[in-house]
């Protein structure tokens, strides 16, 4: 996730719509909690960027169905300077 997660927000918003709305429809809830936990560790940037993607997405687009809306989030008490991972090539945080 934290590796693919500058590519997200590269590709079309449609492709990324989709790919999101599979994530919240197809993971278990382990998964979800594993995907907010890492989106907490994300560069400021990046997660701005996908904070600002997802809202897009919940907002009448792919995550706006009840199955799927609010499932993605940072968690608040996981998101500090300290717990940032960096995701630059040759990282080896995962």
């Amino acid at each position: 996730m934290i590796r693919a997660a500058p590519q997200l927000l590269r590709i079309p918003p449609d492709n990324s719509g989709q790919l999101l709305q599979l994530v919240t429809l197809l993971a278990d809830p382990e998964d979800i909690e594993a995907f907010n936990t890492a989106f907490s560790q994300l560069e400021d940037s990046v997660r701005e960027g996908l904070t600002i993607l997802l809202s897009q997405h919940e907002n009448g687009e792919w995550l706006a169905d009840e199955r799927s809306i609010g499932l993605l989030r940072a968690r608040v008490d996981a998101a500090s300077p300290t717990s940032r991972v960096d995701t630059q090539p040759g990282s080896h945080e995962h």
